[in-house]
């Protein structure tokens, strides 16, 4: 069983993040909105991100927890022959429709689990054939630093896959801290997210820069809480891992997120 990392101090979340806490009525809100854009602009990033999404996440096997799934289009891009169970964990309960049925498109018997839930088998033989259960929990894995009981359960994990998420959790530090303890030794987080544009000579990269800033408190409470000037990828690698490969996509043509905001994807390895 994993163990829960200490719990921090409210005062350490994210301020612009109080007001959007899962459940308050700004971050339903903000969550319907998220839902309605989001069934417009997900395929299409799916679509121009598919190239990176590839080759980045065909290594995804054992037993895996993905956070944030909102559809579940990352899943067909797994190595699903090698996956043993799949756990999602989705604050969001508009997107489980959709992320139920791509679920059972690529093959997994889905069910839906409480934070109460006993541990899910790995995959096991039926009357079919070999079932792989892949479970969908409301929530978040750290919540005032308490790795849900489920989760942690549940795992150690062989993989932990994280697209586009980080930027919308309260506290980003504490839950990679949580990825950590829930990843096995050796077990390998599997990571894309919009970065924080850095200030430069380039004028540029300075107008990014500040429209980053200025937008953000909207963005945020229209958009899931989704923050679009985190430096994610500086927080990620300020832990201590057994090596890190990170890469930046660039300006993806006709995905105007890329111009907004830089996009990195890379895998951790725990150590």
């Amino acid at each position: 069983m994993v163990n829960s990392p200490k719990s921090t101090k409210r005062s350490e979340k994210d301020p612009e993040a109080e007001k959007n806490d899962i459940g308050s009525f700004v971050r339903k809100y903000s969550d319907k909105s998220f839902n309605l854009a989001w069934e417009f602009l997900g395929p299409r990033l799916d679509t121009k991100l598919a190239p990176f999404k590839k080759n980045l996440l065909k290594d995804v096997k054992g037993n895996v927890l993905e956070i944030g799934p909102t559809y579940g289009t990352a899943m067909k891009y797994f190595n699903i022959p090698e996956v043993t169970k799949y756990t999602c964990i989705e604050p969001n309960n508009y997107f489980y429709e959709g992320l139920k049925k791509e679920g059972m498109k690529n093959g997994f018997s889905v069910s839906f689990i409480k934070n109460d839930s006993p541990p899910v088998p790995e995959a096991q033989l039926g009357l079919k054939g070999e079932i792989k259960n892949m479970m969908i929990l409301n929530g978040s894995i750290s919540t005032e630093s308490e790795i849900q009981k489920t989760i942690m359960e549940n795992g150690p994990y062989d993989s932990i896959v994280s697209m586009f998420v980080l930027c919308s959790v309260n506290n980003e530090k504490e839950t990679i801290k949580a990825i950590k303890k829930l990843l096995k030794p050796g077990g390998k987080f599997f990571f894309m997210e919009h970065v924080a544009q850095k200030r430069t000579d380039m004028l540029k990269d300075n107008a990014v820069h500040y429209f980053q800033r200025i937008v953000s408190p909207l963005w945020n409470t229209l958009l899931g809480n989704c923050h679009i000037h985190r430096h994610t990828d500086v927080s990620i690698n300020s832990f201590r891992w057994k090596s890190v490969k990170m890469d930046k996509t660039g300006i993806v043509k006709g995905l105007g997120v890329s111009y907004l905001a830089p996009i990195v994807y890379g895998v951790a390895e725990n150590n």
